[in-house]
């Protein structure tokens, strides 16, 4: 999959280690803080997020056409 054909999904969390907000900066499932913690998150959230992504791209196309 080209780079360009990722959703763009911003998340923000709050930092286990120091209670700071953290997120991903708009790419991939891993958030970051500013401490050096960083966090992947759970499989099957990264899967409820893919078919959330995928049924309002569905929709999208449907409404466009």
């Amino acid at each position: 999959m080209d780079k360009m054909d990722k959703p763009l999904v911003f998340m923000d969390g709050i930092c286990p280690k120091c209670g700071n907000m953290c997120g991903n900066r708009g790419a991939g499932d891993i958030l970051r803080c500013s401490c050096g913690w960083s966090g992947k998150m759970d499989e099957k959230d990264t899967k409820a997020l893919s078919e959330l992504i995928r049924r309002h791209k569905e929709r999208n196309k449907e409404a466009s056409t």
